[in-house]
């Protein structure tokens, strides 16, 4: 990007395609990563949330069964 983003929420109109494109990569690494029918993505927005590096990021986690209402990654 031509601009740091440090968590979402200070992502603005003009990230749009940026913010998009994260999304479609990250669908694309699950497909590699031999995920793509079970995996979810994380955004941690600010340090309360378990942000440590402070750029817009997401994490793919996969690999175990996810409980309906369970969040625990």
């Amino acid at each position: 990007p031509r601009r740091g983003i440090p968590r979402l929420v200070d992502a603005v109109e003009d990230d749009q395609a940026l913010l998009g494109h994260l999304l479609l990569a990250a669908g694309k690494i699950a497909q590699q990563l031999g995920v793509a029918e079970a995996f979810r993505l994380i955004i941690n927005n600010g340090a309360g949330a378990g942000q440590t590096v402070f750029h817009l990021h997401l994490h793919i986690i996969a690999g175990r069964t996810f409980a309906e209402g369970h969040m625990a990654g």
